[in-house]
């Protein structure tokens, strides 16, 4: 799951919030009744600011440009960007020290998520993610 060797976290949080629950569920169904594979992966995301990652955890992810001001650009299209390793996120995240853990549902690739780089995944929009955990680093 992992993907790569990092630092184990000094503490882990576990979050429960019934608007990402439902957005994340409402997309999977959604994707399950048009035929769109459900296939889910876990991904790490890192943010700036401690606001951020409780936003994230109680409303869900947010589409850069579209639905939230884009912050570290956009090389590969509009989306969320995250990792299927804890690395870059966590440079992301240095302010913070913080990494949020979540359940990815990659739909069809190239059409629903992207993966840019080896480890990266793109999501096109944010309730293909569900927010699970913030991991202290």
């Amino acid at each position: 799951m992992l993907g790569e060797t990092a630092p184990l976290p000094r503490r882990v949080d576990y979050y429960e919030s019934e608007t990402t629950s439902s957005n994340f569920q409402s997309k999977k169904d959604e994707f399950a009744k048009a035929g769109i594979p459900t296939k889910e992966i876990w991904v790490f995301y890192g943010t700036f600011s401690d606001e951020n990652i409780k936003r994230i955890m109680s409303e869900g992810f947010k589409v850069g440009g579209s639905q939230v001001k884009i912050k570290n650009g956009s090389a590969y299209g509009r989306g969320v960007y995250t990792a299927t390793g804890p690395r870059a996120p966590q440079g992301y995240g240095k302010k913070t020290n913080k990494v949020i853990l979540a359940r990815g549902l990659v739909g069809t690739e190239g059409v629903h998520s992207k993966t840019p780089q080896d480890d990266w995944y793109l999501f096109m929009d944010g309730h293909q993610l569900l927010p699970v955990y913030v991991l202290h680093m």
